[in-house]
């Protein structure tokens, strides 16, 4: 039978998982530690209660923070292994944009001439036009995204 927490307890253990993950542990290791409960009794705490919900999500990007803090201290762990360097840089970079990709993940856009028209900017286009077909099958140009703006909803 899993071990019934009190809230105090039970708020407590939560601030203890969200300050490690912000720091770029694990889950998984946070919870094989003593006095943290199963991994499966913390999904079910993060869909029961709705403030530890947001916390926890909100600890999960502010470690990608740290994966980028890591990025710079990588050069210093390495000590001129490049091929070592290399490996754990892209690692992080992957990890740190999964987890904020707003922040640290790929921004598309779509240039010509020297004049970007962010992806999000497409889609935004696309949604008001509702109708996909009048979207061109080939690379944007800035006349295509005038013209798109231009018709009617």
């Amino acid at each position: 039978m899993p071990k019934r927490y009190t809230d105090e307890e039970r708020k407590r253990i939560q601030g203890e998982i969200c300050s490690r993950l912000t720091r770029g542990e694990s889950l998984t290791s946070i919870c094989e530690s003593d006095g943290i409960p199963h991994l499966q009794t913390v999904y079910d705490w993060i869909d029961e209660d709705n403030d530890f919900g947001r916390d926890y999500d909100l600890a999960r990007i502010r470690s990608a923070d740290t994966f980028i803090d890591k990025i710079l201290d990588l050069p210093k762990k390495h000590n001129g292994n490049a091929g070592m360097l290399r490996a754990e840089l892209e690692s992080l970079k992957w990890v740190a944009s999964k987890l904020n990709p707003r922040k640290y993940g790929e921004r598309l856009e779509i240039s010509n001439a020297n004049q970007f028209v962010p992806l999000d900017k497409l889609v935004e286009i696309a949604h008001k036009s509702k109708n996909f077909s009048t979207l061109p099958d080939r690379d944007f140009k800035q006349a295509d995204v005038l013209r798109l703006l231009d018709t009617p909803e």
